[in-house]
């Protein structure tokens, strides 16, 4: 099915928005890295036991964190704008999968929230904490037992989302002629490493594969997101065209 002049120059300026939100996530992941790296965690933030561990960062760096899970949730958010314009991008190629796209980038939404709650709630016990009176410390490291089994499931649901939409998103790509086939693998790979994330969040049990899983996830995430703005900054025509366009199952669903 040939694609008019505006259905082409529509993908284009589509294609061309992905590589500077691509930029931009790939420049919030930096920004994260590097406050999570400011914030500093010892061996004695355990001394309570590893599920106080967030506790003693706050307490030591209270604006160092704050900033820190701050970033952490708008790096969630441009994550879920990632997966809305693809979908945006995939419309017509593959209706669907777009669909489920979109869905999966609103879901990042749970893991901004998340961030959120860490910023605020969590700030507020730890600046209670550093002078509260010893039985009044009790009650709020219950208080933050009882915050994290709040946020904890929205970074689960949030991971899901994260997996599923980056498996489709590169399961359209590498049938997209252009598009190179390294960076649709690429793509799959952040989407298997997302459910395996997911995985282990809702295990529980395995708490202390997490924190790996999480750094080798935004890793890759990083080399992704550098890799589709240096790879969609200009994007050609033929590329533009065929995101376009509608594949032959579509047109048969069509007809």
């Amino acid at each position: 099915m040939t694609t008019s002049p505006t259905q082409n120059h529509l993908a284009a300026r589509l294609l061309t928005l992905l590589s500077r939100w691509s930029l931009a996530t790939a420049l919030m992941i930096l920004v994260t890295m590097f406050l999570y790296m400011g914030v500093g965690f010892s061996a004695t933030d355990s001394a309570l036991g590893p599920e106080y561990a967030e506790l003693m960062p706050a307490v030591r760096s209270p604006v160092l964190y704050r900033l820190q899970t701050l970033s952490e949730g708008l790096y969630w958010l441009l994550i879920g704008g990632t997966l809305i314009i693809f979908a945006g991008t995939f419309t017509r190629r593959a209706p669907i999968r777009a669909g489920f796209m979109a869905a999966c980038g609103i879901g990042q939404l749970t893991g901004a929230l998340g961030s959120f709650m860490r910023a605020h709630a969590i700030s507020d016990i730890a600046a209670r904490y550093a002078i509260a009176a010893p039985n009044q410390q009790a009650a709020l490291l219950q208080s933050l037992l009882d915050l994290d089994r709040v946020i904890e499931p929205h970074y689960t649901l949030s991971t899901l989302c994260l997996g599923a939409g980056f498996l489709l998103v590169a399961g359209v790509a590498w049938k997209w002629s252009g598009f190179p086939r390294w960076l649709a693998v690429w793509l799959g790979i952040g989407g298997v490493l997302g459910l395996v994330l997911f995985g282990l969040r809702a295990a529980g049990s395995l708490s202390a594969l997490v924190l790996p899983a999480i750094l080798v996830d935004v890793m890759v995430l990083l080399v992704q997101y550098v890799a589709l703005a240096i790879a969609l900054w200009r994007p050609s025509s033929h590329l533009a065209a065929e995101a376009a366009s509608a594949s032959a199952a579509t047109q048969i669903l069509v007809k």
